[in-house]
């Protein structure tokens, strides 16, 4: 068995490469990740400010500050098209 694993020979080549293999696979899943938990955390928090502005806790001028909305025209009937996407 030791034969087989003397610096140079196929085996130590096929294992070098594997595990370079693995470690890219996991080092390209690695910025997704957080990325997913931003996304999710957004979602939420509009959900919330959405909910907030049906439920007339907050005003359409809040709900738009809060989504990032840019204040233009008729604020709330925006707030709504963006909230109605998240429904």
């Amino acid at each position: 068995f030791k034969i087989l694993l003397k610096k140079g020979s196929k085996v130590v080549y096929l294992i070098n490469k594997i595990m370079n293999r693995i470690f890219l696979v996991a080092l390209s899943f690695s910025p997704i990740s957080p990325m997913a938990v931003n996304s999710d955390d957004r979602i939420y928090e509009t959900k919330n400010i959405c909910g907030r502005y049906y439920a007339v806790e907050i005003n359409g001028g809040d709900a738009a500050r809060l989504l990032g909305l840019k204040d233009s025209g008729r604020v709330s009937s925006r707030v709504e098209q963006y909230c109605n996407f998240f429904r």
